[in-house]
């Protein structure tokens, strides 16, 4: 059993959802009752959403903190290896030996056929020698905001941070007015200064449509239901939203593994199966 200090300091990667994914991790072991900072550049827009847990923007560490950093494969987790190695967790969403070097007994590499959410939980839980794994990371909505307040408005999420992630504006735009036909409002994400704001949207929608981003692990962490397109199914494993379950759009069984496709998944994936996933989603929820 690897011995934690009594302060930690948690390191997700860059990525918004990353961060909300890693501070399951945060609410654990403060709940455990150690004293824990959680660094990131915008998790602080979001203090009114998790009052009780703390964050930083600055890489600053004392001799008595443990870290846990979430790898991302860039040189930000190898200068922490040869620098903190003797009081260092990495938790390891893909790990390659040849890329990522020697594991740490205090290091956990995650499984690609569960969730982040689940991989997480799991991961804490052996760090703290427990055998009852939690996900959740303790999001408690500011009381004067009204869960799926409006139930029919349908936030459509057509940009990520990364364009490969992307599906065509084109299709999203098919998708809205087939949402129209439906009934329901359907509304493109629109400008927020703060993700303080845009979570406040995402809590009172009543569902979201989007790309593998930030506002469907947001949304699903929210328990507003979710589509995501995406292009593996396999990678999605691992990725999709892991709160609550929502609906995952990937490229047909049916199409040949071959790189053209995947290179250009986008491309196959029509709005009519979108919206029979939203269909049947809309059904449950």
């Amino acid at each position: 059993m690897t011995s934690l200090n009594h302060k930690i300091k948690i390191l997700p990667c860059r990525g918004i959802g990353d961060a909300l994914l890693m501070l399951i991790a945060a609410e654990r072991f403060q709940s455990a009752g150690h004293e824990v900072v959680t660094i990131h550049p915008k998790l602080p827009e979001l203090q009114n959403w998790f009052p009780h847990l703390s964050f930083d923007t600055q890489w600053i560490f004392s001799a008595d903190e443990w870290i846990i950093a979430q790898n991302d494969n860039t040189e930000r987790v190898n200068a922490l290896k040869e620098k903190y190695r003797d009081r260092l967790s990495i938790f390891y969403p893909t790990y390659v030996p040849e890329k990522n070097g020697l594991l740490s007994p205090s290091d956990r590499v995650f499984n690609s056929e569960i969730p982040m959410t689940e991989n997480i939980a799991e991961a804490v839980a052996s760090l703290l020698d427990v055998d009852n794994p939690s996900k959740e990371n303790g999001i408690n909505p500011p009381p004067h905001l009204s869960h799926r307040l409006h139930r029919k408005r349908v936030l459509i999420h057509h940009t990520s941070s990364v364009e490969d992630k992307n599906w065509l504006e084109e299709k999203f735009k098919e998708v809205a007015h087939g949402l129209q036909r439906r009934g329901f409002a359907p509304v493109f994400v629109p400008e927020f200064t703060s993700l303080d704001d845009l979570a406040a949207y995402v809590y009172q929608s009543g569902f979201v449509i989007g790309n593998d981003s930030l506002v469907g692990h947001l949304a699903s962490n929210l328990q507003i239901p979710t589509v995501i397109i995406a292009d593996k199914e396999d990678r999605m494993n691992l990725w999709r939203p892991g709160w609550l379950e929502g609906s995952i759009v990937t490229l047909s069984p049916w199409i040949p593994n071959w790189k053209f496709f995947q290179k250009n998944w986008k491309y196959f994936i029509s709005s009519g199966r979108v919206l029979s996933a939203f269909d049947e989603l809309s059904r449950l929820f």
